[in-house]
C-alpha cells in the first residue's frame, strides 16, 4: 500500500523531515513514501544526547551546544568511520547540529550510501570525519 502524502499530519515526525534548509535541494519524504511505499532513512548507528560544548569549542565554532555520542553500535557506519563515544557532533555537511532531531532530519534517504562530513569535537579539538550512512532497516 503506497502512502498518500495527504495522510502525513503536518506536525508528525515525518513532516518535520520533509524539507532541508541547506543549500542542496532535497526530495520531500512524502515523495519517497509515495514512490516506494515507505519512508527511507539513513542510519549511522549512534545513541546521542544534547551536550554543552567545551569553552574552546564554543570560541572556535561560535555556538554552545552539540550532541554527544553516547553509544556506537558495533559494525555500524559510525563505528567503521571511527566515531567514538564522547565525541560531540556539531555539524553534518556544514549544517549545524544541536539536537538529535536535527541530525535525524539531515539523515534523509538521499544520504544513504553518500559520504557525509561530520564535524565533531573530540578531546577539545574540532575535527572532520567522513561517514557513509547505510539504510535504516524497516
Amino acid at each position: 500500500m503506497a502512502l498518500d502524502a495527504r495522510q502525513v499530519p503536518l506536525r508528525s515526525p515525518a513532516a518535520v523531515a520533509i524539507h532541508d534548509d541547506g543549500d542542496v535541494p532535497r526530495q520531500p519524504l512524502h515523495v519517497d513514501a509515495a514512490r516506494e511505499g515507505r519512508v527511507r532513512r539513513a542510519y549511522l548507528g549512534v545513541g546521542a544526547a544534547p551536550r554543552p560544548l567545551p569553552p574552546k569549542a564554543v570560541a572556535a565554532l561560535g555556538r554552545t551546544t552539540g550532541i554527544e555520542l553516547i553509544d556506537i553500535a558495533p559494525g555500524s557506519p559510525a563505528g567503521r568511520a571511527g566515531l567514538h563515544p564522547e565525541d560531540i557532533v556539531v555539524a553534518l555537511n556544514g549544517s549545524p547540529v544541536e539536537t538529535v532531531e536535527e541530525l535525524q532530519r539531515l539523515l534523509s534517504a538521499d544520504a544513504i550510501g553518500t559520504p557525509q562530513s561530520v564535524t565533531l569535537v573530540r578531546e577539545g579539538a574540532v575535527m572532520e570525519i567522513e561517514v557513509l550512512p547505510a539504510e535504516l532497516a524497516a
